[in-house]
């Protein structure tokens, strides 16, 4: 019978719903809890008091109440699961299970001696669960797996269990040093005494130290060689025939969690909770919090329900849309997370700040106290510090929304998006902390400008206000403080932004000064390798702005992609003076010191606490890249070419995720091919760079970042745009031609050149 149609549009959209759950919790979590702030739907007439507190008034309740106690439900629970014994299973046929593997393994290896040293090898391996040294299999292989071998080892393990051997979890037994055993076979069942049966039973440590020290005769007459390798052997054979069972246990201590009864407290309509001057008991504490549950108005409830769903369908909305439309609506689950909480805490702040702010506005019977003294900007600009504008004003119109509706006032709602929006675009180009305050009076200016428009219009009104706030100039200054108060929370919430993962253009900025202590040491120990960064900076930011990319994190990204050379940067082209080190080594021992140089980056950015972001462009800069120099010279110096395995001369990756790390992949190997050009005149330049790009092209490096053929060759404009700056052409001086190197000096200057690319 087909399946009708209906039926798999809902199975296939079930399934959708499986693979993006957190498309909807998180929305539903954030709606929720900005419902909670905004609404408050939970109130009551009853005072809220805590056990131990003393009752300012007799308390009666005001309905009957039925609730079950659950924290007393959950001790007896508890208290009734901790008294299920734990089960441990016996397998009673360990000793000759493991004896029959034995026997089995080798019958089966024998014959492989010879045949299949490898297969020999892993038949072991895994048919006995061996961990042995290269030597030590070589070894077994050569004595050919006797009679006498195997009889070792049988014999070591028939002693070892000629009692019970129970692994560490006996340890974990608990409760009243008392044990459940089950036979397996049998299914029979026991209580032991713990101290007894350990008394009567080895551990899996006896069990061992049994072979180690009392070895059987068998083992004892083995070759020494042999002897000791059937000793390790047979240590790795034992295992345990006595073990947990934690399945088992956990669903009988759950059955008798459930067998417990929940304690009920029923509280008649009338009743004396409290009266006036008593202690409050916890039994007393937790009545009236059920009380001013039941108490709080329908009505709420029901304009929170609505107010929550509404929220959820417009986030939800938003990032369905922002996600199909917007290339920079791609969010992470961290992403997603971070921005419903920060969305909630700027709720929270607002909310908390209108409620300060309205009692003086009550007074006067005037929103006008308000519009100018509420930070209405702050929420736009902290999230464009770090997010991008398309995601920032989805978030702004949700923000606008709930203001509005916190303060019933439409004009408050249109007035958060413009000023948010003003806000987040004065972010822009942030670079320093005086740029946050300079964006925070542009907010309130803008803010200032929304007032005066609401005043020429009558939706703003002065009735009752104190004379000084209908003077223009001063209602108007009081905006642009609420400006700067916007800029305070920003610069306040920065480092709670880093903590979190995220990387502002303000730290960027303090990362780029010379006197970072990782760039001082990098001009000291390795200049070479620090002037080599700085101009893959240049490069970068170039190519950054070309494809609309962070000019300012490609820089700063750029300039710590080679820290790691630090380590030993006499190894590296750049930094070497005289006697090239490469030169006395294989080409893979040189191949390995130049990929290990990003695993030496790795851990200085951890050091130096870098931010993960720029810690990222680390291995990725290099991707899986192949360290072509080293491999050419192996394949060379090999008899045989396909001896030389490429994957040992690749870096371990990963390739670039992002943008700003495949751009500062493709300038650092720019950079690197420049200096091996003999003519850096435009066309060379040119040549070299699209060879670059085509290069890491075809070889796949840039498959997992969104960079598209034209961002490629716009890219590779501004490569050459920069190149031709740093190359340019001087005038010859002929008082200097004299200077001019030998030609013994042009070929050892290019033979380094050439070598730059593989090593940097």
């Amino acid at each position: 019978m087909a399946r009708p149609e209906i039926v798999g549009k809902l199975e296939d959209l079930l399934d959708w719903l499986k693979l993006r759950w957190t498309q909807f919790v998180i929305p539903l979590g954030v709606a929720v809890l900005t419902a909670l702030v905004v609404q408050f739907p939970f109130q009551s007439d009853l005072p809220h008091y805590r056990a131990g507190e003393i009752s300012r008034q007799d308390i009666r309740a005001a309905s009957d109440v039925i609730f079950v106690d659950e924290e007393l439900t959950k001790r007896r629970q508890e208290a009734a699961a901790q008294a299920v014994l734990p089960v441990f299973d016996v397998d009673a046929q360990m000793r000759e299970v493991s004896r029959d593997r034995v026997r089995e393994t080798f019958r089966s290896a024998r014959p492989l001696v010879r045949q299949d040293p490898d297969e020999f090898q892993r038949l072991l391996a895994e048919g006995l669960d061996l961990n042995l040294l290269s030597t030590e299999w070589q070894s077994l292989q050569s004595w050919g797996l006797s009679r006498a071998f195997e009889s070792a080892l049988l014999e070591s393990i028939t002693n070892a269990h000629e009692t019970l051997i129970y692994d560490e979890s006996i340890n974990r037994s608990g409760q009243r040093n008392r044990l459940i055993l089950r036979d397996l076979l049998t299914e029979r069942e026991e209580i032991l005494s713990l101290p007894e049966f350990r008394a009567q039973n080895r551990s899996v440590e006896q069990a061992r130290d049994l072979i180690r020290n009392s070895p059987p005769l068998s083992l004892r007459q083995l070759p020494d060689q042999q002897r000791i390798l059937a000793k390790k052997m047979a240590l790795q054979l034992i295992q345990a025939s006595v073990s947990l069972n934690p399945v088992e246990t956990e669903t009988r201590r759950e059955e008798a969690r459930q067998q417990v009864e929940r304690v009920v407290e029923e509280v008649s309509k009338g009743q004396m909770i409290v009266r006036e001057g008593d202690k409050i008991e916890a039994r007393q504490a937790l009545i009236l919090e059920r009380l001013r549950m039941t108490q709080a108005s329908r009505q709420d409830l029901k304009a929170f329900a609505g107010f929550t769903t509404l929220l959820f369908l417009m986030i939800f909305l938003f990032y369905w849309v922002g996600t199909r439309n917007f290339r920079k609506f791609r969010l992470s689950s961290h992403d997603r997370i971070v921005l419903g909480g920060y969305f909630v805490v700027a709720i929270a702040l607002i909310a908390v700040i209108y409620s300060l702010f309205q009692s003086f506005a009550d007074e006067s019977r005037s929103n006008l106290v308000l519009l100018c003294l509420l930070p209405l900007g702050f929420a736009g600009m902290t999230l464009r510090l770090f997010t991008s504008m398309e995601i920032t004003s989805f978030l702004m119109v949700l923000f606008s929304v709930c203001v509005g509706w916190m303060t019933q006032n439409p004009f408050f709602a249109l007035t958060t998006l413009i000023v948010g929006l003003s806000g987040a675009a004065a972010m822009r180009h942030v670079s320093q902390r005086m740029d946050v305050l300079k964006a925070g009076v542009f907010t309130g200016l803008i803010q200032a400008v929304c007032v005066l428009i609401g005043l020429l219009m009558g939706l703003v009104s002065t009735v009752g206000l104190d004379p000084v706030w209908v003077d223009l100039p001063i209602t108007l200054s009081f905006c642009v403080l609420a400006g700067l108060f916007s800029a305070g929370i920003v610069l306040f919430s920065q480092p709670v932004i880093e903590f979190l993962g995220y990387t502002t253009d303000l730290r960027l900025m303090e990362l780029s000064s010379n006197n970072h202590p990782l760039l001082r040491e990098m001009i000291i120990k390795a200049p070479g390798s620090y002037f080599h960064s700085f101009t893959v900076s240049q490069l970068s930011e170039k190519a950054a702005e070309a494809v609309n990319a962070n000019p300012l994190f490609a820089r700063v990204a750029s300039l710590y992609h080679d820290v790691g050379k630090l380590k030993k940067p006499q190894y590296f082209i750049e930094n070497i003076k005289g006697e090239n080190r490469h030169d006395k080594m294989v080409p893979s021992m040189s191949a390995l010191i130049i990929a290990n140089h990003v695993k030496d980056g790795i851990e200085l950015a951890h050091q130096y606490k870098l931010p993960q972001a720029i810690i990222d462009c680390i291995p990725q800069h290099h991707g899986t890249a192949l360290i072509s120099y080293f491999y050419d010279k192996a394949r060379k110096n090999a008899e045989d070419e396909s001896e030389v395995d490429e994957r040992d001369y690749r870096y371990p990756g990963p390739k670039p995720q992002t943008k700003e790390a495949a751009i500062i992949m493709l300038a650092d190997a720019v950079e690197a091919a420049s200096k091996s050009l003999s003519q850096a005149g435009p066309d060379q330049l040119r040549q070299q760079v699209n060879a670059t790009i085509r290069r890491f092209f075809l070889d796949g490096q840039l498959d997992e970042c969104d960079l598209s053929l034209k961002d490629l060759n716009a890219i590779g404009n501004a490569f050459v745009n920069v190149l031709q700056g740093v190359y340019h052409q001087r005038i010859d001086y002929p008082h200097l031609r004299k200077e001019t190197p030998t030609n013994e000096e042009t070929k050892t200057i290019s033979k380094k050149s050439s070598a730059k690319s593989a090593n940097s």
